[in-house]
């Protein structure tokens, strides 16, 4: 039978995540200060499109955290005499999905306008 403690323990470590958007954010203001220092609009724009893949990769991560803990619920549940118990998502896991869905829409928008921003 799955630990619900050991698991809900794994499904909140969040530090990998938050490090992988933190450095598409980091250059994206990287590729912007480049712009203006070289002139060339184009890099800025072309930062948004690493955005959205770290973005991506995140919430690829987030996702299968969340169907591991579906999975272990649904496990403890199918053992006989296995205790009903709350198997929720950890609410870090929840802000993350909505914290990296802005990183996509603001890497779609950096990657469609940065350039005309630069």
């Amino acid at each position: 039978m799955p630990n619900k403690e050991e698991e809900e323990r794994k499904a909140g470590k969040i530090f990998a995540e938050i490090l992988i958007l933190f450095s598409g954010c980091c250059f994206a203001v990287a590729s912007y200060i480049l712009s203006h220092a070289t002139g060339e609009a184009h890099w800025f724009g072309r930062s948004g499109a690493v955005v959205v893949l770290l973005s991506v990769w995140v919430e690829t991560r987030n996702y299968s955290a969340q169907q591991r803990m579906n999975d272990c619920r649904q496990s403890a549940a199918g053992y006989i005499g296995g205790s009903p118990q709350d198997w929720s998502i950890p609410k870090r896991r929840k802000v993350l999905e909505y914290v990296t869905l802005c990183f996509i829409l603001l890497g779609t928008l950096i990657w469609g306008y940065g350039d005309l921003v630069a």
